[in-house]
């Protein structure tokens, strides 16, 4: 605060955080936001005195800003147009602006844009302009198929993702953005409810329930094996925190 420089990326990351946390119910002071806000709408303006240089990641840094603002309730129509008839070439931007257009209530111009090529991400991590990855691309990918209802698309994009998401480590952009994605596609699945069986040890259970998750505590046993089966046509992906003795899993 009071530098004068700033991030791009990371003003609208954290705008994006700000209106994502008053969704889910807490408390974002007022002004803080609106001074988010001011500063966003400024910035937008001046970008689009530069919005054809060249350096590759600034579509990228606009778009996400026009998103934000759009997200907020606030679209910046004028530079959402701008950006529009610039036809960027940056699958990442056109994204993100399709985003812009249907939270702004445009979803046939969003639709455009997302069928303008075959949305495809290189694997790639970005340190520095925007904190990127071709994980944390596709989840907020994942994000603007929900705004248009694509949700059987999103699921199956959301599925690769987590496969995909093998490594150790993730950084703080793809856990943030996976799990936003998790909460816009939580329910919108015809799948139906969760219904599986399990056992551990000498202990069966039966399970239906229409949550998104589910946990259960298992009490330490001399002997412990833990098995599952899926009864439903619905992916079901399986997490295990244990401490101490090391048990044997068998996945039906």
């Amino acid at each position: 605060p009071g530098s004068p420089s700033y991030s791009d990326w990371g003003t609208s990351y954290a705008g994006h955080f700000m209106i994502e946390a008053r969704k889910a119910g807490f408390r974002i002071p007022e002004d803080l936001i609106q001074n988010w806000y001011k500063f966003q709408k400024s910035k937008s303006n001046l970008s689009l005195k530069i919005l054809k240089q060249t350096e590759y990641w600034y579509p990228t840094n606009y778009a996400y800003r026009l998103y934000t603002l759009a997200l907020y309730g606030k679209p910046d129509w004028s530079g959402m147009n701008q950006l529009f008839l610039v036809k960027t070439e940056n699958t990442f931007s056109k994204m993100l602006l399709a985003g812009a257009y249907a939270l702004s209530g445009k979803k046939d111009i969003a639709e455009s844009l997302l069928n303008q090529g075959p949305l495809e991400f290189k694997a790639y991590r970005d340190d520095f302009y925007n904190f990127g990855s071709d994980i944390r691309d596709q989840a907020m990918l994942v994000q603007v198929l929900v705004l248009l209802e694509k949700n059987q698309e999103a699921l199956g994009l959301l599925n690769k993702i987590i496969k995909k998401s093998n490594s150790d480590y993730y950084s703080t952009q793809e856990q943030a953005m996976i799990l936003i994605s998790l909460s816009a596609i939580s329910g919108k699945s015809k799948l139906g409810k969760m219904d599986f069986e399990y056992s551990w040890n000498a202990n069966k259970a039966q399970i239906q329930t229409a949550k998104e998750l589910f946990d259960l505590k298992l009490e330490p046993a001399s002997k412990q094996i833990f098995s599952i089966k899926n009864n439903s046509k619905r992916p079901i992906a399986v997490k295990i925190i244990q401490y101490g003795k090391d048990f044997i899993v068998s996945d039906q």
